[in-house]
């Protein structure tokens, strides 16, 4: 059904992993157990969920009890809610070239909206500004499975669609809804004229558990590169800082290592430390904090290299494409 290729990843910082699926079809499962998998393996990671801000869920759940949520009213909701969640955690942690996991994205919103009758406008401006994917996962789980697996958990299943909700003729609105959803994102994830067309892997209904093998190539295409990067430009630093060193060792100026003691090796002690740091600070272009200058905090050159690579990332032109 959906053609995928993991040769050309996305260009931008990080990695970015969505899970989409109807609820109950297993995507929060398969979104933890690729976060372990990753995590166990070395990879800074995160998850975020959909929906998840606390004030805008109770501000909802409120509107609802009222009688007053619309499914305009909603859409407009949760869409704040996602650009809260997205430029607040999504973005910073992509720009630290980690690699976020999504429980729910961008394409659950455009399904919702569609399905409950929303105005689409939004939805779309905000799909085409965000950042797209490096792979989506999409569960096509039978909606009569994910009905039944609700109906175990004793979750209800929640939308807005009053047409659905208030049709006396529909003896199963819940599973009526969602085959709605179903076929809207496999409309979605069908379009081969949209930019997401090439990431998306549909999970085996029968094993239901991601491969993580394509998560794997893309790191070690992007995450693995930077690291590299970043180890040669820490690299750098300390060269350049066992330069300035020299002048200010009492012995030893010949034979400067990062890992060593500054003052038991060198003859540096905090009053000829301080002296070293402002020198550091014009050669580098920064600015060290007050409570930073201090012995304890910069006692070997891996130390300042490490302080300097933090203090000068928004600068350095180190890029994991």
């Amino acid at each position: 059904m959906m053609k995928n290729k993991v040769d050309r990843p996305n260009r931008g910082k990080g990695v970015l992993i969505v899970f989409e699926g109807l609820s109950g079809s297993g995507k929060s499962l398969n979104a933890r157990f690729l976060l372990k998998k990753l995590r166990d393996n070395g990879y800074e990671t995160i998850l975020t969920e959909w929906n998840s801000n606390p004030v805008i869920r109770k501000f909802s759940a409120w509107l609802d009890s009222v009688g007053i949520l619309s499914s305009s009213i909603y859409s407009f909701l949760q869409w704040i809610s996602f650009l809260i969640n997205y430029f607040m955690i999504v973005l910073p942690a992509l720009w630290s070239c980690k690699i976020v996991i999504a429980d729910r994205y961008v394409y659950t919103g455009m399904a919702r909206d569609s399905v409950n009758g929303a105005t689409k406008r939004l939805g779309r401006m905000i799909t085409s500004a965000v950042r797209n994917p490096d792979c989506i996962y999409f569960l096509d789980i039978h909606p009569s499975v994910c009905l039944d697996r609700l109906k175990a958990r004793k979750r209800a299943l929640f939308h807005t669609n009053r047409r659905i909700k208030e049709n006396r003729l529909l003896k199963n609105k819940d599973l009526y809804y969602l085959n709605k959803m179903r076929y809207e994102y496999n409309r979605l994830f069908s379009d081969a004229r949209q930019p997401w067309a090439d990431r998306v892997f549909q999970i085996d209904p029968k094993n239901e558990i991601v491969n993580c093998d394509t998560v794997y190539q893309i790191c070690k295409t992007k995450i693995k590169k930077f690291q590299g990067d970043t180890i040669m430009f820490k690299k750098e630093i300390e060269s350049k800082i066992c330069k300035i060193l020299k002048g200010y060792c009492q012995y030893n100026s010949d034979s400067i290592a990062a890992d060593k003691d500054l003052r038991e090796n060198y003859g540096v002690d905090s009053l000829i430390l301080v002296e070293l740091l402002v020198d550091i600070e014009a050669d580098f272009g920064i600015t060290f904090d007050n409570e930073m200058l201090s012995y304890e905090h910069f006692s070997t050159v891996a130390a300042l290299a490490e302080y300097v690579l933090e203090k000068s990332s928004g600068n350095q032109e180190v890029s994991c494409v």
